[in-house]
């Protein structure tokens, strides 16, 4: 299957660097000089869009801290990184910014101070497709458990695969088993070049028309997380028929479900896992201990 298109939900612009952001505050009495270069070796939003079109990247979600920048193609998707003391969500295709819960320098407050519940509430108003990122990051989620019934989806893979990453996709499953039907995202969250990687942590979905058509893709879960470009990716549709698109040799598929887990050496390309009548049917794709590919889970009727 090669009919795919891919995206980059977690990336940083220059314009991270603002009034309501401590994105390159990293010395104390130098942090200003610090600001200013940090914002120059981040790229415009322009450079962005360029590069992904090299990468074969479709679509860019670039979710600057606490404000949404104005720059727009068929590629830029106008979204958000909220937050700032009790963690940060993502918010996927909004028309304006949505201000914090408070500001980061103390002389520099937002307009209009907002919790995680009003603004995410705002969000989903605008059409936002809404993430908790990072649950387990230094700037860990603090918002409380009642905050994972609100968004469509809890950020499980973030950057270089490591130990928070393990932590968040144990919390997913977790969350599954509540009956809370939330589905998974990644990113790469890429801020500087050669520090971060753009193509990495890539959302693919079945081709579409444009920008509209994917982000209703998020929205009902037509999607896979997969490592990069070149990586195997697994789609399972809603009659638990499954899809390898890009398989190699030697990977292994885990199966999951409520009361299995279930673990297939070298799976065949295509396959249907109806037998599994259970609440809900997820898999992933690993090799030597580390994730190439996650479904989103389909749910029992």
């Amino acid at each position: 299957m090669d009919e795919i298109d891919y995206a980059q939900i977690h990336l940083h612009s220059r314009f991270s660097v603002n009034s309501l952001s401590g994105e390159g505050v990293i010395h104390g009495y130098i942090w200003p000089l610090e600001r200013l270069v940090v914002k120059e070796l981040m790229l415009k939003p322009e450079k962005i869009s360029r590069i992904s079109r090299r990468m074969g990247i479709s679509y860019v979600a670039i979710t600057d801290h606490n404000i949404a920048q104005e720059y727009e193609d068929d590629v830029i998707i106008r979204s958000e990184e909220w937050g700032q003391r009790k963690g940060h969500a993502n918010f996927i295709g909004i028309n304006r910014t949505i201000f914090p819960e408070c500001g980061y320098f103390k002389k520099k407050e937002p307009e209009e101070k907002m919790d995680f519940f009003r603004a995410v509430k705002i969000a989903k108003e605008m059409g936002a497709f809404t993430v908790i990122n990072h649950p387990f990051k230094r700037d860990c989620w603090l918002w409380g458990d009642e905050s994972f019934k609100m968004v469509d989806a809890i950020e499980v893979w973030n950057g270089k695969w490591n130990e928070e990453n393990k932590k968040a996709l144990e919390l997913w499953q977790g969350l599954l088993l509540q009956n809370i039907r939330i589905l998974p995202m990644a990113g790469s969250d890429f801020h500087i070049p050669y520090l971060n990687k753009m193509n990495e942590n890539l959302i693919v979905t079945e081709k579409t028309s444009d920008k509209n058509d994917f982000l209703n893709s998020l929205r009902n879960g037509k999607y896979s997380i997969t490592r990069d470009t070149k990586s195997p990716y697994i789609f399972l549709y809603e009659d638990l028929d499954y899809v390898i698109g890009k398989k190699i040799p030697g990977i292994e598929m885990r199966i999951f479900t409520p009361s299995i887990i279930k673990k297939l050496k070298d799976p065949p390309a295509n396959g249907n896992l109806g037998y599994l009548n259970d609440e809900f049917v997820r898999v992933e794709l690993w090799m030597d201990d580390n994730p190439l590919s996650i479904s989103t889970p389909v749910f029992k009727k």
